[in-house]
């Protein structure tokens, strides 16, 4: 164990590349963080249709239904952040800077708690959905909690 930490180390102490794990651990942290809340608004927003339309959906149905029905679109921003976020975690020839870490985070904490004026779609839908579900509610605090620790927003 010991030498496989000195390994590390060794090859992590020229400084980029460690700062670059740091900050895909962080972006790792930050998708996973996204992923939890964008699942629970999945079954959220399923939940509405499969009420709306009267029967429950097979996974296919609901598959198909998420991709293309317009009823979920207001859920692509979110998916799409969390698409970016893992290509770049992904690619080992990628070197992800404090300032691209700062970047993808930002770009979240503006889809959730913009500055401006926000949409009125999507953020009425967050509110429908933090009030039906305490567990959403929870997820939601979880991501302000996280860019209140790294200083986002």
């Amino acid at each position: 164990m010991r030498q496989m930490k000195m390994t590390l180390f060794f090859l992590t102490s020229g400084g980029h590349l460690s700062n670059s794990l740091c900050m895909k651990e962080k972006l790792t942290e930050l998708s996973k963080t996204l992923m939890a809340l964008h699942k629970s608004l999945l079954h959220f927003e399923a939940h509405l249709q499969e009420v709306k339309q009267e029967r429950k959906f097979t996974p296919h149905e609901m598959l198909h239904l998420s991709l293309n029905d317009p009823s979920f679109s207001w859920l692509k921003k979110i998916s799409d952040l969390i698409v970016q976020i893992d290509e770049n975690v992904d690619d080992k020839e990628v070197i992800i800077t404090e300032k691209d870490f700062l970047n993808f985070a930002q770009e979240a904490h503006d889809v959730f708690f913009p500055k401006g004026p926000a949409s009125h779609e999507f953020h009425g839908k967050i509110m429908q959905a933090v009030t039906a579900h305490s567990e959403i509610m929870l997820q939601l605090s979880m991501l302000r909690n996280f860019f209140k620790a790294h200083k986002i927003g």
